[in-house]
């Protein structure tokens, strides 16, 4: 089997109202969508997605500098494919840009690879578990407390027993009473957890932790920027609760000075900024031989396969917002049942365009 070709395509899905983090304002998503055909007729479908920002920058590198390379490869070699993409990308970066345009194209390789087997993606690489525990993820910055309240009420009805929210405030203050509220609702039971995407330093998230710890908050995800490794030593030391990061974090030797400088308590590995499957799967061989569980960010539909594969698995994210957005791109999705997630039985990845976004994705120039 050789591939033989590739169509190119992005979509871009506006939020109905703008959402904030501490350190950016997103609105919209979009989707890069990548077709790698064969001579065989299989063809394997990737994508990457985007808060708006940097897609045409990665839609560039993918179809100029990417996709090319791969014509007259075999998709059963993932590992060669990825290094040689890897090594292409030296002169003008490897991270970044380039890294996501790898990571959708990793996909698509491992979608050929599955559907060529008849399998789906999570038994080519060999079933460790098959249900996942999953968190809901939303709360941001830019919601009122009422509108705060009324979506973990909601994760509440739908039987979530873990929820994350953004922290980051100008006035950790607000962040206190923010966490306040929602603990009332929830109740002792129901795990908070927190994300303040990169925003204070070490001493600032030292001192903000501690009163975090006394709400019974359990996760403390990102509270420095990501390569500070030092800082992140000294945050997890300070503090008795669990240290999650690596969403920031780009490839297997990202991970590695991450891990093993002991900076974190959770390895939270993002798929597009990992590399895709072939390096995910390292990284999480990683924390495992540093008895450190994995729980994945984000774009929980493809990182399924990946997380009922290890031994190491924690939990998953549910980013609520992005999978509403999901729906409007792909069709059938993986079903969140009892708090778990198992993967499709669909060979390959298991995802499909929709009618109209295939139309759109087969008529791109």
């Amino acid at each position: 089997m050789k591939i033989t070709g590739f169509k190119i395509s992005m979509v871009s899905i506006p939020f109905e109202k703008d959402i904030s983090s501490s350190t950016v304002t997103l609105k919209g998503y979009d989707f890069i969508i990548i077709t790698l055909q064969t001579d065989e007729g299989i063809d394997g479908l990737g994508h990457v997605m985007t808060p708006g920002y940097g897609t045409s920058a990665i839609y560039s590198v993918i179809k100029d500098d990417l996709c090319p390379i791969l014509i007259g490869r075999d998709p059963f070699q993932p590992e060669y494919i990825w290094e040689e993409m890897w090594n292409k990308t030296r002169f003008f970066g490897q991270y970044g840009v380039t890294i996501f345009g790898m990571a959708a194209i990793d996909m698509c390789v491992w979608d050929i690879i599955g559907k060529a087997c008849n399998q789906p993606l999570y038994k080519i690489l060999g079933a460790y578990s098959y249900n996942i525990p999953v968190y809901a993820s939303g709360g941001w910055l830019s919601y009122s407390i009422e509108e705060l309240i009324r979506e973990v009420e909601d994760y509440m009805n739908e039987g979530y027993d873990s929820v994350k929210i953004k922290i980051g405030h100008e006035n950790p203050e607000k962040d206190y009473q923010r966490i306040k509220a929602v603990r009332k609702v929830v109740g002792e039971n129901v795990r908070i957890m927190v994300d303040a995407n990169q925003k204070w330093s070490a001493s600032e998230a030292i001192q903000i932790g501690k009163k975090l710890q006394d709400l019974g908050v359990t996760w403390f995800e990102e509270p420095i920027q990501a390569d500070d490794l030092e800082g992140h030593s000294k945050v997890t030391e300070a503090l008795n609760l669990d240290i999650a990061a690596g969403e920031s974090v780009y490839a297997l030797n990202g991970f590695k000075n991450l891990i093993t400088n002991s900076s974190l308590n959770v390895v939270q590995i993002n798929y597009f900024r990992a590399g895709g499957i072939t390096q995910w799967r390292k990284i999480a061989a990683l924390a495992k031989a540093w008895n450190l569980p994995v729980s994945s960010q984000s774009n929980i539909e493809v990182q399924v396969h990946l997380m009922t594969t290890i031994p190491n698995s924690l939990i998953m994210e549910n980013h609520t917002m992005l999978r509403k957005y999901m729906k409007k791109v792909f069709k059938q999705l993986p079903q969140i049942k009892n708090n778990t997630i198992r993967p499709m039985d669909v060979p390959g990845v298991g995802l499909e365009l929709l009618p109209a976004i295939l139309k759109k994705h087969n008529n791109y120039c």
